[in-house]
C-alpha cells in the first residue's frame, strides 16, 4: 500500500485538501490560515472572478441573453452552443 507524503498526513493539511478541492486552493488556504480562508470564502464578493467571467462570456455568449430571448432561441442551437 502506498504511503502518503508526510505533508499530507497532518490534520490541518487533510482538512484544507477536503474543503478546497484543489492543491492550489490548499496553498491559498495555508497562506490565509483557517479563519482567513473561511472569511474569504464567506465574503466571496471580494474574490476577483474577472478571468472566469471572461472565459464564460467568450465560451457561452448565450448565457448573457435576457431570459425571454434565451427561451426564444432554438433548443438545438442552445444545446449545441452550451455543450
Amino acid at each position: 500500500m502506498p504511503v502518503a507524503p508526510v505533508e499530507w498526513t497532518s490534520d490541518t493539511t487533510r482538512l484544507l485538501r477536503r474543503i478546497t478541492m484543489a492543491a492550489t486552493e490548499v496553498e491559498v488556504a495555508m497562506r490565509y490560515g483557517f479563519r482567513g480562508y473561511l472569511e474569504r470564502q464567506l465574503h466571496y464578493r471580494y474574490v476577483d472572478d474577472s478571468v472566469t467571467d471572461a472565459f464564460v462570456a467568450a465560451k457561452y455568449p448565450l448565457l448573457a441573453l435576457p431570459v425571454d430571448q434565451l427561451f426564444a432561441q432554438n433548443s438545438g442551437t442552445i444545446q449545441n452552443r452550451l455543450a
